[in-house]
């Protein structure tokens, strides 16, 4: 076990989604008579007790083919990845916290053959509290081991204010990595925007 740890989102931190799923959105929200600007937590807002919020999200997934995104090269993994995780396991513990749903994590972890870096991954179905709904990560539970777990040092690396959200309950360090999405996130202490970063400010 080792004195200092790093927790990870998942897509668009280290899998790029790149325009899978605006594209979906471009199709689904005309479809659905929705009139804002794609952005999931805005949506989870409008679709939030209304009937047609399950049918969205299942219409969604439906659209949302990470085998055949990953097959096509229309979701890669971002730069340099393999060579920072390898560096950085080395050092830290390193945890996967993700809201995205189990089965299309587990396929892009295998795929892209990641799943060796970490020590333990926390999936939205296995914590609960992680869903559509709320787009929350993980349960109080396990934000509760965590922020009184023995590690000197906590780093959360994320690109959303979930996982800034994220950070703040485990009294960890927030580094987001940016992207052109994103730009709106405010209180976080460091601003990457290439994953090789990592190797000189941890």
């Amino acid at each position: 076990m080792k004195e200092s740890a790093i927790f990870f989102d998942l897509d668009d931190t280290l899998v790029d989604l790149a325009d899978t799923h605006t594209q979906i959105y471009n199709i689904l929200l005309p479809k659905y008579d929705i009139n804002i600007p794609h952005c999931e937590h805005t949506l989870n807002t409008i679709l939030d007790g209304r009937s047609i919020r399950d049918s969205f999200w299942r219409d969604f997934d439906s659209l949302d083919d990470r085998t055949k995104f990953i097959r096509e090269n229309r979701i890669t993994l971002k730069p340099n990845v393999h060579s920072v995780m390898e560096y950085l396991h080395k050092k830290y513990d390193l945890f996967l916290v993700t809201n995205t749903p189990l089965y299309k994590a587990e396929l892009e972890l295998d795929l892209f053959g990641l799943k060796k870096y970490f020590k333990e991954f926390f999936f939205a179905e296995t914590t609960q509290l992680a869903n559509r709904k709320g787009i929350k990560k993980p349960d109080i539970k396990i934000i509760g081991d965590l922020k009184h777990s023995h590690y000197k040092e906590k780093y959360m690396v994320g690109d959303s204010n979930t996982d800034l959200l994220f950070a703040k309950e485990i009294d960890a360090k927030f580094i987001l990595v940016s992207h052109e999405k994103n730009g709106h996130i405010n209180g976080h202490k460091k601003v990457i925007k290439n994953l090789a970063e990592l190797k000189k400010i941890l």
